[in-house]
């Protein structure tokens, strides 16, 4: 199998093991984020897909309702600071940004209305 580009901007700390608080990681993540040049990554990722659909990937299981990873992040990510939508793969029709599936639910706003007990995710670090 050939090697696949790596943006490593987006992987997580060695914390990624040891931060079970949905919190605190929250807050590490996204302060990883909020370094990141978004335009740059993206002609990156342009420029690695050459022409074809670019897809995220990472260790964690994709599409598992319920299921948490930090691409749900990412999706806010380019959502907040490239107005790109970016959802998960086989789970297009859930949502993406804030809306997205695996995003922590106390962090989510669902696709019709915000709940009163979703907290809006905190887009000033990115």
């Amino acid at each position: 199998m050939k090697p696949q580009p790596k943006i490593p901007e987006f992987a997580p700390g060695q914390w990624l093991y040891t931060t079970p608080d949905p919190e605190e990681y929250r807050i590490k993540y996204v302060s990883q984020l909020a370094c990141v040049d978004v335009g740059e990554i993206v002609e990156r990722i342009d420029r690695m897909a050459g022409g074809r659909t670019a897809v995220l990937c990472c260790f964690c299981k994709p599409g598992v309702p319920g299921g948490f990873c930090h691409r749900a992040w990412l999706s806010v990510l380019f959502a907040h600071r490239a107005n790109l939508e970016v959802p998960e793969l086989g789970m297009e029709a859930d949502g993406s940004g804030a809306a997205h599936p695996l995003l922590p639910q106390e962090y989510r706003w669902p696709l019709e209305q915000p709940s009163a007990q979703a907290r809006p995710v905190q887009l000033d670090l990115l």
